[in-house]
């Protein structure tokens, strides 16, 4: 069947929103009506449903995750497929056929649909799966899902013996990437960093936690050839996988002497990494061509949110956005590429200076002079991309700033939002960032990305405003890179008002204190032209 061909056969099928919940189950509803139309219990928490009914109960985590879903080819036809993990529910990941979302209307052909769920019970490596799931083509043609085994893989969630030693409980617990069969759930490939509690940086013999990995197709035919993806340990990790034999795919870079894996790089505040300075990668790299080079520009932030003692402002390491770049540099001698290592000496400095002006708080990025220029190279006097630390201006304390949701790359500038945590009950969580910076340079963009002046116009005035109230522009106002907000915002959706010069763009975002949509209209890249190329898929 051509692909155009299943298009064309469900074009009307209904519209489903798929969500997980914390009553046990991944909910399907109608997006018209927003009708419940099933909701499935996965196998894996079942058995803690009961705990919902108790008098005693105590809030708890079940299906807490957000689905994946994709359109896929195997056994001689495509389907739609969505994958979901867990989240700090459980350990594992479900898949479902959802192709007809009517075929669930009976049990007898809603068991057909499910396709699989992989468990610690499959492979004891597995871990609390807070990520996503990536659907993707294979070079030997098969579809897979590709996950990683999330984080705290050596606990004891089956309660079935003493963590690390029990039979469904990690008991070195190293991060791992998975790659499985997508309609039968088995595992074809399984890669292990080799870093888990004994090489925890902190020395507490922590497990290490892999982030959702990040799939590159190399070549643009519309498989899979590279993986990227960051752990708790602060180390970036990449993957080959462009052979069509999975036995030829293996870690990009490894220790010539121990074949250990060995990142492409690892964050730390500081030149040199310690127990006292590691930053953590909790969210997928954001993986872009470089502009002006080979081979790929990796932007990612730090810091992480979900274990006991990360809601405190105080005492926490100072977390950063960086943006590395991976050379991939090819020997056909060792035919291997080739690590270049650099540390965070070798990367540009960006800084941040914070403003108020007419009610609204804002940030600024700017660089020294020497830093300013990104001179790119592979030698260890040459520069290899740019950080900015999130550090608030005004106090010079991080005061817990940590970069923890997944970012955008949109027309050349790089778009994330930031969390500040309190531990005050009424601060609803804490306050976030917006920051908008040129993905390349880490430098603030050409043009004036926000309405300053309130007058619901972005233009020239946004650069120069009344602040005073007596109608006369009086204060001057640089190019921002960030706006503040009172509480935690989601990371944003953008939508584009006009293709072309002139056009602007609205970001859409959750308050998580009042739980509003918030809609920020900004200016849009003047280069941009909209959609200038696809691909047909065609089978």
């Amino acid at each position: 069947m051509l692909y155009s061909e299943f298009v064309n056969d469900y074009l009307t099928r209904p519209e489903m929103i798929y969500v997980g919940a914390n009553d046990g189950m991944l909910h399907a509803f109608d997006a018209d009506t927003g009708i419940e139309k099933f909701a499935y219990v996965p196998n894996s928490i079942y058995k803690n449903l009961k705990d919902l009914s108790s008098p005693s109960y105590s809030h708890r985590y079940y299906v807490d995750a957000s689905p994946t879903v994709v359109d896929a080819f195997f056994d001689s036809s495509w389907h739609t497929v969505l994958i979901s993990g867990l989240g700090a529910g459980g350990q594992g990941y479900l898949a479902l056929d959802i192709t007809d979302p009517a075929a669930f209307s009976n049990e007898t052909e809603a068991a057909k649909k499910v396709l699989w769920e992989f468990t610690d019970k499959n492979d004891p490596d597995m871990g609390y799966t807070m990520g996503d799931a990536n659907i993707v083509r294979l070079n030997n043609g098969k579809w897979a899902a590709l996950f990683s085994s999330g984080y705290n893989n050596t606990f004891d969630n089956d309660i079935d013996g003493t963590a690390n030693n029990a039979s469904n409980d990690s008991e070195d617990g190293n991060g791992y990437i998975y790659i499985v069969d997508l309609q039968t759930g088995s595992l074809i490939s399984k890669f292990d960093t080799q870093t888990g509690r004994n090489e925890d940086p902190t020395q507490q013999s922590r497990p290490n936690g892999i982030a959702t990995p990040t799939a590159i197709d190399v070549n643009q035919d519309g498989t899979t050839d590279l993986i990227y993806a960051g752990d708790m340990f602060g180390n970036v990790w990449s993957i080959e996988i462009s052979s069509s034999n999975k036995n030829d795919w293996d870690f990009t870079y490894k220790d010539p002497d121990t074949s250990k894996p060995l990142p492409l790089y690892s964050a730390c505040f500081g030149t040199s990494c310690s127990e006292d300075n590691i930053q953590p990668i909790t969210t997928p790299l954001k993986v872009e061509k470089h502009k002006t080079e080979d081979g790929y520009l990796i932007l990612f932030g730090t810091g992480k949110y979900f274990e006991v003692g990360d809601n405190t402002p105080n005492n926490q390491v100072t977390q950063s956005f960086y943006a590395i770049w991976d050379p991939r540099v090819y020997s056909t001698e060792s035919s291997s590429f080739t690590r270049y290592e650099f540390s965070r000496s070798q990367l540009n400095k960006r800084s941040m200076a914070e403003f108020t002006i007419l009610g609204n708080n804002y940030r600024t990025i700017s660089a020294s002079e020497p830093d300013e220029k990104i001179r790119w190279g592979i030698t260890s006097t040459d520069d290899r991309g740019w950080f900015v630390d999130l550090v608030s201006a005004s106090s010079g304390d991080n005061l817990g700033e940590r970069q923890v949701s997944e970012a955008i790359i949109r027309d050349e500038k790089v778009i994330f939002t930031s969390l500040v945590p309190s531990e005050d009950a009424c601060d609803f969580g804490g306050s976030s960032w917006l920051m908008e910076l040129d993905y390349l340079t880490g430098l603030p963009l050409t043009y004036q990305p926000l309405d300053i002046n309130g007058d619901g116009v972005i233009d020239a005035k946004d650069l120069y405003v009344d602040t005073d109230g007596d109608g006369e522009p009086d204060t001057e106002v640089p190019i921002v890179s960030g706006k503040g907000y009172d509480s935690i915002i989601s990371p944003p959706k953008v939508s584009r008002r006009v293709p072309g010069s002139g056009s602007t763009e609205v970001k859409f975002m959750s308050d998580a204190e009042t739980g509003e949509l918030i809609l920020e209209e900004e200016s849009a890249n003047p280069d941009s032209l909209g959609r200038r190329s696809w691909i047909q898929l065609t089978d």
